[in-house]
């Protein structure tokens, strides 16, 4: 007999498998895609180190600075957790305590009503149930009563048991409150210890950025400083247009189509405008500063990857994003920096907090546009200019 199921069944798993191709390659591509993505921040890792080294190489006194300042950011980030998870135990205390101060009120009414109970089966003699029997002469009557009792003494149990139930709840939730006391004396002390590890950070700091300006009061010695920033900068852009090319950012709306409708990253003054002089030479400045207070939130100007997040020489803590269409922007001098490279940014997204790192005298948002190499002049890619109350 010929089995005419076969085809069938054969025919059913290769549309299977046909449906499933898609998927398929979609898990394949993605795969591939966070092999590259992790060789990319591997490759930009290894730049970073080298820029250190060569930092490091070059000038001993910066190289203290950027050790310097990165510990004070480490600090500066656990003590910004610290202050949410203070919060969030603060927040569980209250809680248990209303839990514990409604679990009390709720004994204190079932130890009434148990109170009540027992005073009225004391009133009624130690041996009620004897005594009910003596007095009824009905035996249906006796059945009933008896029945009655036995309901009482039910209940009283329960009342017992429900009672011994809440008393040890209340016991664990006054443990729960008493641990969240204990948590939040915990956090205060590490609190304390990173305060005073910021004070001797801050100290630290600042005799090295004194020692710094005066090594640098000479004209000469402050321009050829600045030109070696500058350098620095170049070969890191340059180095980074490298790797990146190889990983590109596909945005949903390139942002060349929205030059003129951005939003500021900071809320701050303007304080130093593009090609403005730097005070040396002819160096002219290839971004603007916004002064503002430390800690206050530095955001994303739009969509993109984070491709640099670390320390450099003249600007401190610094972020650059890659937004694609050739467009990288720059935050530097933060206080903290809150992304890692490779992570994807949304506009608007806050990705650092202002400071003054890199040897700056004011907390202050160094931004700067730049196509490739080229820097760009950011005033006409935003809506208004930059101040306190326009973002």
């Amino acid at each position: 007999m010929t089995d005419h199921r076969r085809p069938t069944c054969s025919l059913g798993l290769t549309l299977a498998t046909l449906a499933l191709l898609p998927l398929m390659a979609v898990a394949q591509s993605q795969v591939a895609s966070e092999k590259q993505l992790r060789e990319v921040q591997q490759r930009i890792a290894d730049m970073t180190a080298q820029m250190s080294e060569r930092v490091r190489e070059r000038d001993t006194l910066t190289a203290a600075l950027s050790d310097s300042e990165k510990k004070l950011a480490a600090a500066q980030q656990r003590r910004r957790e610290l202050r949410g998870e203070q919060d969030a135990a603060a927040e569980r205390l209250v809680l248990a305590d209303e839990r514990a101060r409604l679990q009390s009120a709720s004994l204190d009414t079932e130890r009434e009503e148990l109170a009540r109970q027992l005073r009225a089966a004391y009133a009624s003699g130690r041996q009620e149930r004897i005594k009910l029997a003596l007095n009824q002469q009905s035996p249906a009557t006796l059945g009933r009563m008896m029945t009655y009792y036995g309901y009482l003494g039910d209940a009283r149990l329960a009342n017992i048991n429900s009672l011994r139930r809440g008393l040890q709840k209340l016991a664990d939730l006054r443990a729960q409150a008493q641990a969240e006391r204990d948590t939040l004396a915990t956090l205060a002390s590490e609190a304390d210890t990173l305060i005073a590890t910021l004070a001797r950070g801050r100290e630290e700091r600042s005799r090295l950025v004194a020692n710094i300006d005066k090594k640098l009061q000479q004209e000469a010695a402050m321009l050829t400083e600045l030109e070696s920033q500058e350098q620095d900068l170049s070969r890191l852009l340059a180095e980074l247009s490298s790797i990146l090319s190889d990983y590109p950012i596909n945005a949903e709306e390139p942002i060349s189509q929205l030059r003129g409708q951005l939003t500021w990253p900071v809320a701050g003054r303007l304080v130093t405008s593009f090609g403005d002089s730097r005070g040396v030479g002819n160096v002219r400045s290839k971004g603007v500063v916004l002064a503002a207070n430390t800690g206050d939130e530095v955001r994303a100007i739009y969509h993109g990857r984070i491709a640099y997040a670390d320390w450099l020489p003249g600007l401190g803590l610094l972020t650059i994003i890659d937004h694609g269409d050739g467009l990288l922007s720059l935050y530097g001098y933060n206080e903290t920096l809150l992304k890692s490279v490779g992570d994807w940014i949304s506009p608007g997204e806050v990705i650092a907090t202002v400071g003054n790192s890199g040897g700056q005298a004011r907390p202050a948002l160094y931004f700067e546009l730049r196509r490739g190499r080229e820097a760009v002049n950011p005033r006409p890619w935003f809506r208004n200019r930059p101040g306190p109350d326009r973002r």
